[in-house]
C-alpha cells in the first residue's frame, strides 16, 4: 500500500496537471484579437465581475472583494484569498490588487506559477499606489514551500522551470513582513524580460534574506529596501545584468548583497547600504564569489560571471576592521561611490596576489573611478588608446580617495516618484470616448477616440485638463499614430492587460505608433501597457525631455497570434527605427524589451542595410537614461545606433547577435553601464560589437558575450567576431570581456 505522503503526491501531481491543461486551453482561445469575455471566466470570477463591473472593466481583481473577500485586517488568515485571485487572474490578463492600509496575514507560500512560455500572459501582483501601502505578514512559525512567500516561476511542459524563458510578471508597491521566520525569503524573482520587482519594503523580526535571485534580460528592479535579515539579496542565478535602481539595505547580519552567479555583472545605480552598528566580523555589505562553472578558464566563452557594476551609492560598515566589499575574483568596477569602513575594498582573495583598498571606518572615502579584473578573466582595460592589463596578473586601478561625504540624492536619482495607476481620482477612461475593444468592436479605428482623450487632457479649456488617460483591459485597434502633448499621463491597468494593437503597417516615415512632442519640458508619462505591430513599424518615438517610460511592452503582432498585415514588407528598412528617441528626448527610460520585433523580418543581405535599427537615438542633448534595454536578433548592423547626440546613458543592456551591435557616431558623453549576452558576427562587413566614429566622453563598463556558433534560427553560423570595440586605430580583442574602454574623457564631475 502506498504512503499517504505519496498519495498526497500523486495527487498534487495531477492537479498541476490539469491546472496546466487549462492554461493551455486558455491561451488557445487568447491567440486572437480579443481577450476573454465573461462568459469564458471561472465561476468565481464570473461572481466577482458580476458584483464589480467597474474593477472588471479595468481588470482589476481586487482581493477584499467578493467572492476572495480578504479581510486585510492583520489576523485572518487571507493566503487561500489571495491565491484564488493569482489563479484567476493570470489566463484572464487580469491584475490582483491589494488595496493601501491593509495587512494580509498569510501562513503558506503564493504561488505566483507562469504554466506556459508566452508573454502574453504575465503575474501582476500590485499594491495601491497613493497612502499607506498594503503589506503581506506572514504569519510567525509558519512553514512554507521552498521557504520562500512569494514565489514567481516558469514551470512549462516545453521550457520546464528555465528562468530564461520566463517573461512579464511584476511585484509592485507591496511591502512583506516576514516576521518571526528565521528561514523564510521574501521573494523568488529569477525572471527575463518584463519581469519587475519595484517600489517595495521587506523586513521583519528574524528571515533569511529578502529576496532570492533577480529577474534581468530586460526585467529590473526599482525602489527596494530591505531592513534586517540575514542577507538582504542573495543572488545565485545565471541572469543576464540584473539592474536595482534605488536599492536600500539596511542591518543585514551577514551580507547586504551575497553574489555567486549571474550572467555577466549585477547593476546598482543609486545604492545605500548601511551595516548593523555591532557587525559581526563576517559581515559585508557586498560578497561576490563565482560558482558557476568553470572559472579556470579564459576568453568569451567562460568569462564574467557574478561581476558587478556600482554607481552613485554609499556603504557604511562602523567597527573595527570592518570590510565593505569583498571580491573573490570577479570583473568589478565602482564610479561614485562613498565608504565609511576600515578596509573598502578586498579583490582577488581566491587569485593570489591579494589586494585591498584602505579606508577609516570614521571618515567617508569617495571613490571616484575604481577596477578590478583577475588574471582568470583576463578583462580588457582600455583607456585613450591604451590597453593596460597584460593578463599576466590581477589588474587594479583605483583613482585617488577623496574625503567627502554623499550627498542624499544620490540614493534616489535613478529611480521615479509620482507615476499614477488605474485608481488615481483623476482618471480619464480611454473608453468614455468611444473607445471599444476588439471583442466588440474589431472593425473601429479606437485611435480617434484615444487621441481625442490625449488632446483634452492637454487642453486647460477642457474639463478633463491635467488628468491621467487609461487604458483599461484589453485591447484597443489603431488604424493612425497616437500623439501625445507635454504633461500628459498615458497609462493601462497592467503591461500584460492593456494592448493598443495597430491593425495595418504604415510606414516609418508617417509616424510611430505613439508619438511624444518636440518638447524641451516634456513631463510626459508612459507606463503599464503594450503597444503591438508590424515588422518596420515604429512603435514608440520620443522627442520631449523629462520623459518617464515604465514597462511599456512591445511586441509584434505575430507572436501572440494576430495574423500579420500584408502591406509589411512594403514598408522600406531603409532609414527605419523601431523605437526612436529624437530632437528633445530626455528623461528615464525602464526596461525596454524589443527583442521580439524584428524577429519575423529575417531578410539577410550580403551588403550592408543602412539605417534600419531596433533602437535609435539621435540628435539630442537632453540626459537621456536607459535601465535595462534588451535588444536582440536584429539581422542588420548596427542593432542600436547613437549619432549626434548627447548624454546618453544605458545602464544593464541585453543584447544576442547577430551583426553589430552599437554604433556610436558623432557624439559625446555616452556611458554603457554593465552588458552581456550570446553574441556573434558572422559577416565579412561585420566590423566590431561596438563601433564608434568621431566621438568623445565615451564610457564602456563590465560587458562580456559569450560566443554562438551552430544551428540557430534555421540557419547555421560561425562566428568569425574580431573585435569588441573599433573606434579609430583603436581596437579591443573579442576574446575576453571588457572590464573599462574610455575615450576622450573630459573632466566632469561624477565620472
Amino acid at each position: 500500500m502506498k504512503s499517504i505522503k505519496q498519495v498526497l503526491k500523486t495527487i498534487s501531481s495531477i492537479l498541476f496537471l490539469g491546472m496546466v491543461v487549462q492554461l493551455a486551453d486558455a491561451q488557445t482561445v487568447e491567440h486572437r484579437t480579443t481577450t476573454t469575455t465573461v462568459s469564458e471566466f471561472s465561476k468565481r470570477l464570473e461572481e466577482y465581475a458580476k458584483n464589480n463591473p467597474d474593477k472588471t472593466h479595468k481588470g482589476v481583481i481586487d482581493v477584499t472583494c467578493a467572492p476572495y473577500n480578504a479581510k486585510g485586517d492583520g489576523i485572518t488568515d487571507d493566503t487561500q484569498a489571495i491565491q484564488d485571485a493569482i489563479d484567476d487572474a493570470y489566463p484572464n490578463s487580469f491584475m490582483v490588487y491589494l488595496p493601501g492600509g491593509k495587512t494580509f496575514l498569510v501562513s503558506k507560500q503564493l504561488k505566483l506559477i507562469a504554466p506556459l512560455e508566452t508573454r502574453q500572459y504575465g503575474h501582476q501582483l500590485v499594491g495601491a499606489e497613493n497612502g499607506i501601502k498594503p503589506i503581506i505578514c506572514l504569519k510567525d512559525g509558519s512553514t512554507i514551500d521552498n521557504n520562500i512567500l512569494v514565489f514567481f516561476q516558469l514551470n512549462s511542459p516545453t521550457k520546464g522551470k528555465a528562468p530564461a524563458s520566463h517573461y512579464g510578471f511584476t511585484f509592485r508597491n507591496i511591502n512583506i513582513d516576514l516576521g518571526n521566520n528565521p528561514e523564510a525569503i521574501g521573494i523568488m524573482a529569477a525572471g527575463a524580460q518584463q519581469c519587475v520587482l519595484e517600489d517595495t519594503k521587506i523586513y521583519g523580526k528574524a528571515f533569511k534574506a529578502g529576496i532570492k535571485d533577480l529577474p534581468g534580460s530586460g526585467g529590473g528592479c526599482v525602489n527596494i529596501h530591505i531592513v534586517g535579515g540575514d542577507i538582504g539579496i542573495d543572488q545565485n542565478q545565471h541572469r543576464a545584468n540584473p539592474t536595482i535602481e534605488g536599492l536600500v539595505l539596511e542591518e543585514q547580519k551577514e551580507y547586504g548583497i551575497k553574489l555567486q552567479n549571474t550572467r555577466g555583472p549585477l547593476v546598482l545605480a543609486g545604492f545605500k547600504i548601511t551595516a548593523p552598528q555591532n557587525p559581526s566580523a563576517k559581515y559585508r555589505a557586498i560578497y561576490l564569489n563565482n560558482t558557476y562553472g568553470d572559472i579556470k578558464e579564459s576568453g568569451a566563452l567562460h568569462h564574467a560571471i557574478a561581476d558587478m557594476c556600482l554607481t552613485d551609492g554609499s556603504i557604511e560598515v562602523p567597527g573595527e576592521g570592518g570590510i565593505a566589499i569583498s571580491n573573490g575574483s570577479q570583473d568589478v568596477t565602482l564610479v561614485n561611490v562613498y565608504i565609511k569602513a576600515d578596509k573598502l575594498i578586498e579583490s582577488g582573495v581566491t587569485t593570489a596576489p591579494y589586494s585591498h583598498l584602505a579606508g577609516d571606518k570614521n571618515k567617508w572615502k569617495k571613490i571616484s573611478k575604481y577596477m578590478f579584473t583577475s588574471k582568470l578573466d583576463k578583462g580588457s582595460v582600455v583607456i585613450g588608446g591604451k590597453e593596460l592589463n597584460d593578463r599576466t596578473n590581477n589588474y587594479v586601478l583605483s583613482e585617488k580617495l577623496i574625503n567627502e561625504a554623499p550627498n542624499e540624492d544620490i540614493y534616489s536619482k535613478h529611480s521615479y516618484s509620482g507615476i499614477p495607476d488605474f485608481n488615481d481620482p483623476n482618471i480619464v477612461d480611454i473608453t468614455e470616448y468611444g473607445a471599444t475593444r476588439a471583442n466588440k468592436n474589431a472593425d473601429d479605428n479606437d485611435a480617434i477616440a484615444i487621441q481625442k482623450a490625449l488632446d483634452d487632457v492637454s487642453d486647460p479649456k477642457s474639463k478633463n485638463y491635467g488628468k491621467t488617460v487609461l487604458i483599461p483591459r484589453g485591447n484597443f485597434d489603431l488604424e493612425q499614430p497616437l500623439f501625445v502633448k507635454k504633461g500628459t499621463k498615458l497609462i493601462g491597468t497592467a503591461k500584460s492587460s492593456s494592448k493598443l494593437v495597430a491593425k495595418t503597417a504604415w510606414d516609418y516615415k508617417d509616424g510611430a505608433i505613439i508619438n511624444t512632442a518636440d518638447d524641451a519640458e516634456g513631463n510626459i508619462i508612459l507606463s503599464d501597457f503594450t503597444i503591438m505591430g508590424h515588422p518596420r513599424m515604429c512603435y514608440l518615438r520620443v522627442q520631449s525631455a523629462n520623459t518617464i517610460v515604465r514597462d511599456i511592452v512591445t511586441e509584434d503582432k505575430r507572436r501572440y497570434g494576430w495574423p500579420q498585415a500584408d502591406n509589411w514588407k512594403k514598408n522600406k528598412k531603409k532609414g527605419a527605427a523601431y523605437i526612436e528617441f529624437c530632437k528633445n528626448a530626455g528623461g528615464k527610460v525602464y526596461h525596454i524589451s524589443a527583442d521580439h520585433i524584428a524577429l519575423d523580418d529575417r531578410y539577410r543581405s550580403n551588403v550592408p542595410v543602412s539605417g534600419y535599427h531596433i533602437v535609435d537615438v539621435n540628435n539630442t542633448t537632453n540626459p537621456l537614461t536607459f535601465y535595462q534595454l534588451s535588444v536582440e536578433h536584429h539581422p542588420h548592423s548596427p542593432s542600436i545606433m547613437i549619432k549626434n547626440a548627447k548624454n546618453t546613458t544605458i545602464f544593464g543592456m541585453k543584447y544576442e547577435g547577430p551583426a553589430e551591435h552599437l554604433n556610436i557616431v558623432d557624439s559625446e558623453n555616452i556611458q554603457v553601464i554593465g552588458g552581456s549576452g550570446n553574441y556573434y558576427m558572422d559577416r565579412e562587413y561585420d566590423r566590431a560589437i561596438v563601433v564608434i566614429s568621431n566621438s568623445k566622453d565615451i564610457v564602456l563598463r563590465n560587458l562580456t558575450r559569450k560566443s554562438k556558433s551552430g544551428k540557430l534560427f534555421n540557419r547555421t553560423v560561425t562566428d568569425i567576431t574580431k573585435y569588441w570595440i573599433m573606434d579609430s586605430e583603436t581596437k579591443v580583442t573579442g576574446d575576453y570581456s571588457v572590464l573599462w574602454y574610455e575615450n576622450g574623457v573630459l573632466d566632469r564631475p561624477n565620472r
